[in-house]
């Protein structure tokens, strides 16, 4: 008795891959577009930690609830917040002005946390700020790699992994398959 999976095909006669493949194909891109993103904040990340820096000061700081791309893809009962940071800094006398917190930082959240993130920059108080030397304008206030790059990176890699693994596995099963069918017709 064979208990080894059959490959499955669409019932319905039609060319074309069964749900679970397709699964298994959207895992696997979700998993690559999450290592690019992830990838591409933490190098921005470990750069930041070497670039000069320069003073500024917070012009505004405050939690907002998200909508629109922001928001969650799942509505739920809870909204979500996020903090944002607004500074100017002055780089060989030109001002600049700024957003960023930190390179790969969670956008959504709890009004708590959010709070908290926004209590730490009050309006009027000096900061100082990482800027690349190559495009002044990209700065960051707080340089360095936090969980929040390696989160996307984990996610990615599992998800790349299942799906790329699963999707290996389909085309050998579909190779054997076929293999079969050419071997039972000679």
């Amino acid at each position: 008795m064979n208990l080894r999976p059959r490959p499955s095909r669409p019932s319905d006669g039609s060319p074309g891959l069964p749900t679970a493949n397709w699964v298994l194909i959207v895992m696997l891109m979700a998993g690559l577009v999450l290592l690019a993103q992830g990838g591409s904040q933490l190098h921005w990340a470990m750069a930041s930690i070497h670039w000069p820096t320069a003073p500024g000061v917070i012009l505004d700081s405050h939690v907002q609830a998200a909508s629109g791309p922001a928001a969650p893809v799942y509505p739920t009962d809870a909204p979500s917040y996020v903090a944002t940071v607004t500074y100017r800094y002055y780089v060989a006398g030109r001002p600049y002005v700024g957003h960023r917190r930190q390179f790969g930082e969670p956008s959504l959240g709890s009004r708590h946390s959010a709070q908290q993130i926004a209590s730490r920059y009050p309006p009027g108080s000096r900061v100082i700020v990482h800027y690349d030397p190559a495009h002044v304008e990209r700065c960051v206030l707080e340089a360095g790699v936090s969980w929040s790059q390696l989160l996307p990176l984990a996610i990615g890699l599992l998800l790349t992994t299942t799906g790329g693994v699963g999707v290996l596995r389909l085309f050998r099963t579909d190779r054997a398959f076929r293999l079969r069918a050419v071997r039972q017709v000679h």
